[in-house]
């Protein structure tokens, strides 16, 4: 094994790393749907960019939202059950990120 082969594992770990999760949970009789993991992605690790795609999300499906920074990455939280949407959106606009459900 040379160090070439080590670099590619070394990525392949990485990337085995980087997922967005998405879970539904029920707060005070209300829906929510909390997307975390989004900070694991480099092209993703940006204010900006994480403030359009929420902007996206809630402009097309009319739902409100909030994002959450915290020691352990950034979490977005949206009002009522988005998770389809949230998927979809992201199968069209960064078909390259791993979505966990």
């Amino acid at each position: 094994m040379n160090l070439e082969d080590i670099f590619n594992i070394n990525n392949i770990i990485e990337d085995l790393d980087k997922k967005i999760t998405i879970k539904e949970i029920k707060r005070k009789g209300r829906n929510k749907t909390i997307m975390s993991g989004i900070c694991t992605y480099s092209e993703l690790n940006n204010d900006t960019v994480i403030k359009n795609i929420v902007k996206d999300i809630k402009t097309k499906h009319g739902c409100s939202s909030s994002i959450e920074k915290d020691s352990t990455g950034t979490f977005i939280t949206f009002h009522g059950n988005q998770k389809t949407n949230i998927i979809n959106y992201f199968k069209i606009k960064y078909p390259q990120i791993v979505i966990s459900v």
